[in-house]
């Protein structure tokens, strides 16, 4: 599942979560259902650091040898 997609199924277990008339035991199962997707979403924002710091690592041997010319 994509970033916008995990975003936007928490927001919609989030919305659910405050309604006053969701039954508690629903409410349990949003939640566990929130934290799984919340860990998911967490791996790809570190999947997203490591390849924006591998691009800058590229980035940087690449203007060097640049400047080297």
């Amino acid at each position: 599942m994509d970033f916008e997609k995990l975003l936007k199924n928490i927001n919609e277990i989030a919305d659910k979560l405050e309604d006053k008339d969701t039954p508690i035991e629903d409410s349990f199962k949003l939640f566990e259902k929130g934290l799984v997707l919340c860990e998911e979403g967490a791996t790809k924002l570190d999947e997203y650091a490591k390849r924006i710091d591998s691009l800058k690592e590229q980035w940087s041997k690449l203007s060097l040898k640049l400047e080297e010319e």
